[in-house]
């Protein structure tokens, strides 16, 4: 495929000419007026944008100001009317301010309305946009957002997707919630409240308002899995594919990631940390051998297994990394370890230091890099790790499994069954058009957006198109690149999930769990014969955000990946260092 497709499909999302734009956001102010003529008392109604040049407001110089004539001439409660706008239109749409005009709105000699006749709003006597915390556990939550997300300042009415979320990032806060508040906070939590006045609102409901105060300094959890304990478990679906693999191919199947400190390391200080690190994730621990029906299966290695392990110590040599990183590659035996490396780079100009991570895939995904990175800086800083624990990656391989044994809906698998069936025969199709497919030579292309358009795309984009999911707009652009090459208005890829939500059992959490979790499954996109770029972003919407159950978790477990599933792959891998208000002796990933 060319690249060049996608590329344009994805600039495409910003080179739309709307009517109206405020903050890069798309308005239709027709349909803002459309929604509050429909209010029971009011008799005529306008939007309109005006300039605020007031330089106190940090917002967009740009606003929505609604002006109305009421039925009986009198003022309506400005609250009712935002209250029944925010039902019915999305929260960028609803007008700043909303001001009674008596008797009639004034128009032209040319019947149109004449804005220069409407009384001019002042800005300096409304509330902000910004609504401070208005209680401890607000305060702290909004502090946690803002240094995670990377903005500013977060209100308590603020939308966890429209300041840059994701699903990812969201695990990520969970985490970092439960370490910092001690409370009782889920994934799902997060993302069906979105602000953090629902949030809160949810906690007091659910521990109470005196609990909540003590909840500060205890910890009050449905369940800790630090006692249970999982020895030894079959496969998930995508490991089941790892070794389905030709021979050839399994030892190019690692990960390599880096941890940038700001300073040199004490050594002693490192070994420390890093053997509370291994005994803190058993993924570190995991082997594999094959059972009686010439099956593998995966077990814990004994913890005294990592006793011996040693840092490597490096120069800034990029060169004397890559022989290290390739020496213990070719070490790694899935059977009896190692599986893992870890080298330490020192001696750089300007005073950093390097901890690169080398990990063998079956015990790795990206999502755990973030893990490893947090919780290896605590332990390194003399910081206790949470003692409540998520659930181990045995404990949730065996828990997906007994699931689609025993107790999948008819529903799911049901819905499997019909997408593999139109998997099949797309496929079929690609082959007929593309038959020679293996001899096609391959090239490697890389493509970056400006950091201007990266959050444009983040921030407004998402808002405008009324998603949740950044990559919605992004298999949006790669659908329409697919239309381009194969002329089918129907086309399927395999798109990859990190594999760590599931509504199945709503107390299993492995958002803190290191392991490879990843899942794959075939969706399939659609775009529309006239090229409207919103309906086709409605129809992938409605796939990805509506109609897929417990995240496509299911189709691994009742159809594995080994066969019928797209060659075409799409894998959003989530937003790194996100929160640039970070301290400056923080880690980050690099």
């Amino acid at each position: 495929m060319e690249i060049r497709f996608i590329l344009e499909e994805i600039y495409s999302f910003q080179n739309l000419v709307p009517p109206v734009k405020i903050n890069g956001i798309r308005i239709e102010l027709s349909e803002i007026e459309n929604t509050l003529s429909s209010f029971a008392d009011i008799k005529q109604c306008a939007v309109v944008v005006v300039n605020d040049n007031n330089i106190e407001i940090k917002k967009s110089k740009k606003h929505l100001v609604a002006y109305y004539v009421s039925k009986n001439n009198e003022e309506i409660g400005k609250d009712l009317m935002v209250d029944y706008l925010a039902e019915k239109l999305p929260m960028h749409m609803v007008p700043k301010l909303i001001i009674h005009i008596r008797d009639v709105l004034p128009l032209t000699s040319h019947g149109k309305l004449d804005q220069k006749a409407l009384p001019k709003p002042n800005f300096a006597l409304q509330m902000n946009d910004y609504i401070a915390p208005r209680s401890l556990l607000e305060e702290k939550i909004c502090f946690i957002w803002e240094d995670m997300l990377g903005v500013p300042t977060v209100g308590i009415n603020d939308d966890f997707f429209m300041l840059g979320g994701d699903s990812i990032i969201l695990m990520q806060l969970t985490t970092r919630m439960r370490d910092e508040l001690n409370l009782n906070i889920s994934v799902k939590d997060i993302f069906t409240q979105r602000s953090i006045k629902k949030l809160s609102a949810l906690l007091v409901e659910q521990n109470g308002e005196a609990l909540l105060k003590e909840q500060f300094n205890g910890h009050h959890r449905k369940r800790n899995f630090n006692g249970d304990n999982v020895a030894s478990s079959g496969l998930l679906p995508i490991q089941k594919y790892y070794f389905a693999q030709d021979v050839e191919m399994l030892s190019a199947w690692k990960q390599t990631f880096t941890i940038k400190a700001p300073h040199s390391l004490n050594l002693e200080t490192l070994k420390t940390a890093l053997g509370k690190l291994f005994t803190r994730h058993g993924a570190f621990r995991l082997r594999f051998k094959l059972d009686e029906n010439n099956d593998y299966i995966q077990y814990y290695a004994d913890p005294d297994v990592l006793n011996n392990f040693d840092v490597k110590i490096l120069s800034d040599s990029q060169e004397e990394l890559k022989e290290t990183l390739q020496e213990s590659l070719n070490q790694f035996n899935v059977q009896t370890g190692p599986l893992f490396c870890v080298c330490y780079q020192s001696g750089f100009s300007d005073g950093t230091s390097r901890l690169v991570f080398s990990m063998h895939h079956l015990i790795v995904d990206t999502v755990s890099w973030r893990i490893i990175c947090r919780d290896l800086e605590r332990l390194y800083k003399g910081f206790a790790l949470n003692k409540w624990q998520s659930a181990t990656y045995l404990q949730w391989v065996n828990a997906v499994k007994t699931y689609y044994a025993n107790n999948c809906s008819e529903t799911e698998r049901q819905y499997w069954q019909e997408v593999a069936h139109r998997t099949k025969e797309f496929n079929r199709k690609i082959a007929d058009l593309f038959f020679n497919l293996e001899a096609v030579k391959t090239t490697t292309v890389v493509f970056s957006l400006s950091t201007e358009h990266t959050e444009h795309l983040l921030r407004n984009c998402p808002q405008v198109y009324e998603v949740k999911r950044i990559d919605t707009l992004l298999l949006t652009a790669l659908s329409r690149a697919l239309n381009i090459l194969t002329n089918l208005q129907v086309n399927y890829v395999t798109l990859e999930g990190h594999g760590r939500e599931a509504d199945f059992d709503q107390e299993l959490d492995v958002s803190d769990t290191v392991g490879w979790f990843t899942t794959m499954f075939p969706i399939e996109l659609i775009s529309t014969a006239d090229n409207d770029l919103e309906q086709d972003a409605r129809n992938i919407k409605k796939v990805i955000e509506a109609e897929l159950l417990n995240n496509g978790l299911g189709y691994g477990p009742l159809f594995g990946y080994h066969k019928n599933v797209p060659r075409i792959c799409f894998n959003y891998l989530g937003q790194f260092n996100k929160n640039t208000t970070q301290k400056l002796d923080a880690w980050a990933l690099v």
